[in-house]
């Protein structure tokens, strides 16, 4: 069952079955500069999944679990020259849109069989094409953390993937925190990202 629905001033796109989430779209309503983020995770986490993804009497944004809910704080605080917020839309994207708490499952889930031929995946990727097609001016931010648990070939593939994405689509660089207490985002090039050895998913 595809899941598609309004939860206060989110936009959730998913698949109950496959237990997936392809993407979460919150817009602040308070920006009329129109400027739009997007941020790739590694995975949703399934810590607030009853609470938002499946209840649509759910209000709060901070209902979903405490990466998302950080990250999505964490932007929405940050100030544009005009002195109020500097992005309307914040989006989550993810590497792989598989529910679960323990990054590991994702060796189980995408790893005994090519990833574009695994519905899940494809289901994911045709979402983050849809996605930059229609931010193709947003801000790219870069959050998936550095998962020792999951297998570095699928890592790689699906970052790649990703980058193809983003190239196809006209971005040049990315935002991405070097250091958890970094207080400043580095920028990468398309042409680094596979191989950057630090982008840390916790934006506290």
């Amino acid at each position: 069952m595809i899941f598609q629905f309004y939860v206060g001033n989110c936009y959730i796109n998913g698949n109950a079955v496959l237990n997936d989430r392809y993407s979460l779209i919150v817009d602040f309503n308070t920006n009329n500069n129109g400027l739009n983020a997007i941020v790739f995770l590694l995975n949703p986490s399934s810590t607030g999944k009853q609470n938002i993804f499946y209840n649509v009497n759910a209000l709060e944004i901070n209902d979903v679990d405490l990466t998302t809910n950080a990250v999505i704080d964490r932007l929405h605080n940050e100030i544009g020259n005009n002195g109020i917020p500097k992005y309307q839309t914040i989006g989550i994207l993810n590497l792989f849109p598989y529910f679960d708490s323990k990054p590991s499952s994702i060796n189980m889930i995408y790893g005994n069989a090519p990833l574009n031929t695994i519905q899940s995946y494809v289901n994911n990727m045709n979402e983050i094409d849809r996605i930059l097609h229609a931010y193709c001016s947003a801000d790219i931010y870069l959050a998936w953390g550095k998962d020792v648990s999951v297998q570095q070939n699928i890592l790689n593939n699906a970052k790649q993937d990703v980058v193809n994405l983003l190239t196809n689509h006209g971005f040049t660089s990315v935002f991405y925190k070097s250091a958890m207490n970094a207080t400043a985002f580095s920028t990468a090039t398309m042409n680094n990202i596979i191989n950057l050895g630090a982008i840390h998913g916790k934006y506290y």
